[in-house]
């Protein structure tokens, strides 16, 4: 399960237990990043780089080490323990057009939170 927000968590669940997992910069915080090095580092974010390409522009150079650095450990993980990947989270569209056959779950996380709340008989309101 990825969830894409702020932060990026990673974490492997297989047979309804919880394996581990790690925790990323979220895209935008990482984007927002580098003008703190320079003023010339200013950069818009795409959603679409191609990773299999070296960039030739400091715009493209950027998305391209953001995306690549957070692409890299996820499918690490996919390929080590053989799992489809779920992504949830307001960011996860910038994601999953690179991992084949992965879902997007939009409010995964809530209704999971929603769940507990309902089996411990906690009152939501």
């Amino acid at each position: 399960i990825v969830d894409v927000g702020s932060a990026i968590s990673v974490d492997v669940m297989k047979n309804g237990k919880h394996k581990g997992g790690f925790i990323l910069a979220g895209i935008k915080n990482l984007i927002s990043f580098y003008p703190l090095i320079s003023s010339k580092l200013n950069c818009n974010l795409k959603s679409n780089i191609n990773l299999n390409i070296l960039p030739t522009n400091t715009n493209d150079a950027i998305n391209y080490a953001i995306f690549k650095s957070i692409i890299l450990p996820i499918q690490e993980c996919k390929n080590k323990y053989k799992l489809p990947i779920i992504f949830t989270g307001g960011d996860a569209k910038y994601l999953i057009g690179y991992f084949k056959n992965s879902k997007y779950k939009k409010y995964l996380i809530f209704k999971a939170m929603r769940h507990i709340l309902t089996i411990n008989k906690v009152s939501l309101c």
